[in-house]
């Protein structure tokens, strides 16, 4: 399935669309990973906040916030899609379905899992083979702040 654009938290975050990689900047990833992580939801601004810089928050955290949002609205310009949605207590991303490599490990390994449960063994092998390739390295790497590296991926 082809998607207009992919997002990758299964190791350093990365957004592509179509041959296109989008440059982002060491903070913009945390917050967009941050972002990512809660899909489809609000994340607070105390939540981007504290993902982003942790404690002590630099002066003025919630301009710094409104500004790293603006410069990730700015890198989707070339793609000509902003998916980030402001709400009153913060901001949301909008992914569909595929969009996502996170969603699409899920997906696979449940797909797995019901196969294994069908006495399918080798087609579960395969979709577990298939669900570890996503994995690029710990996520989200590449996103500096207090949750990089906080998980590590299967083979991390």
């Amino acid at each position: 399935m082809f998607t207009e654009i992919e997002f990758r938290v299964l190791g350093v975050v990365e957004v592509r669309s179509g041959m296109k990689w989008l440059a982002l900047s060491g903070k913009q990833r945390s917050l967009l990973a941050t972002l990512l992580l809660q899909a489809n939801r609000t994340v607070t601004n105390a939540r981007l906040m504290d993902s982003v810089w942790g404690s002590p928050l630099p002066v003025s955290p919630e301009t710094r916030v409104r500004t790293l949002v603006s410069e990730l609205r700015r890198a989707f310009e070339p793609i000509r899609r902003d998916p980030i949605t402001t709400r009153p207590s913060g901001y949301s991303i909008t992914v569909e379905q595929g969009q996502l490599d996170l969603d699409v490990f899920t997906s696979t390994v449940s797909g797995a899992r019901d196969k294994r449960a069908h006495g399918q063994a080798e087609a579960a092998v395969q979709l577990y083979e298939q669900a570890l390739d996503l994995w690029r390295g710990p996520p989200p790497g590449g996103a500096p702040g207090p949750q990089a590296g906080a998980q590590s991926g299967p083979r991390g």
